[in-house]
């Protein structure tokens, strides 16, 4: 089996795609059992071995999930992002290295004054809280603008040139432009010259064929024309509600993380130490239970496919069928926060 193939492995994808966000809720939990609010003793209290352990364990596994999703934005060779794919696996190996580097490093820690080792621990996850944001950020400004018509072409284009470029399948999206180009036709007549000369300038001339099937009839619209359209002008708005979401989520994220990587370097005694403990930890604790709230259903199919390929005794691994399931995501529709 190829490298790109285990990278498509339904388990990997699922780690690489939602694994930090599993790290990320096991994690805020253990913050709140363990802290010490007010002078009170916390619910767990644990070994400073335990602790550090655990601590320094939790941003390993977060910088693995960076690495494995790098790897894998770094072999998807179907999306036609690729720039964007690059900038966001260095990203992500960035994120990861300076969670192995600064989580536990003695070295430097003392180099600063800090007292223990894994002083930088909280500060090097919210740095990658910081990144995540970064990307969020991204992802909204790309959704906000295929709500535009003129926008949403010139993406729509851009990967279709690079599927007729790479042979990948195209007849969907095809069919998808001309949809959205009969409708803005329909409420913009005038417009109808200028779209159809859009698509000329933008397919290259060895693709005559996918030209003129674009620019075809393009006045003709049905009321099933109507109704797909309308599908897909929701899809555009429900892709941009998420975005927005996530952006939101990843913002309250870095600012809960930041507060407590603060709280980390305050005395316990201070009023701002309490002060920044308690809002750090209610905001963080917010944004695990969003997640859980927004993608129970996919948390929940995930379990069972772990479960599935690791626990179940009933699952024959060789049955075709079986198999094909297993290497599927089976979360491929619900949105990611």
């Amino acid at each position: 089996m190829d490298a790109y193939k285990i990278l498509e492995n339904g388990i990997i994808v699922y780690l690489a795609d939602h694994g930090s966000e599993l790290d990320y809720f096991v994690g805020t939990w253990f913050n709140c059992l363990t802290a010490k609010i007010a002078n009170n003793e916390a619910v767990i209290t644990l070994s400073p071995t335990a602790t550090i352990a655990i601590t320094v364990g939790w941003n390993y596994l977060d910088g693995l999930y960076d690495f494995i999703l790098a790897a894998k934005e770094l072999a998807e060779k179907r999306n036609y992002r690729q720039t964007y794919n690059k900038i966001q696996a260095a990203l992500n190996i960035f994120t990861g290295v300076q969670l192995f580097v600064l989580s536990y490093n003695p070295i430097l820690t003392t180099f600063l004054g800090l007292a223990n080792a894994t002083d930088l621990a909280g500060s090097s996850f919210a740095l990658s809280t910081f990144f995540d944001w970064l990307v969020a950020g991204i992802e909204l400004y790309n959704t906000y603008r295929e709500l535009s018509y003129n926008p949403w072409l010139h993406e729509r284009l851009t990967e279709l040139n690079f599927k007729l470029k790479h042979g990948h399948q195209a007849e969907e999206l095809i069919e998808k432009i001309r949809l959205r180009c009969k409708n803005q036709i329909s409420k913009k007549p005038e417009q109808h010259q200028h779209i159809a000369q859009t698509i000329q300038n933008r397919i290259p001339h060895y693709h005559a064929d996918v030209r003129n099937q674009l620019t075809d009839n393009l006045t003709t619209r049905t009321r099933v024309h109507k109704v797909q359209n309308q599908q897909l002008e929701t899809q555009l708005r429900q892709a941009f509600v998420d975005s927005r979401t996530n952006f939101t989520l990843k913002t309250l994220s870095f600012l809960g993380m930041t507060l407590l990587a603060v709280n980390h370097f305050l005395e316990e005694s201070t009023q701002a130490a309490s002060q920044t403990l308690i809002i750090g930890l209610a905001t963080t604790t917010y944004v695990a239970a969003a997640y859980a709230a927004y993608n129970n259903d996919r948390l929940y199919n995930g379990i069972g496919m772990l479960y599935n390929r690791f626990f179940s005794s009933s699952i024959d691994p060789n049955d075709p069928e079986i198999a094909e399931e297993l290497d599927m995501d089976p979360l491929q529709t619900m949105p990611a926060y």
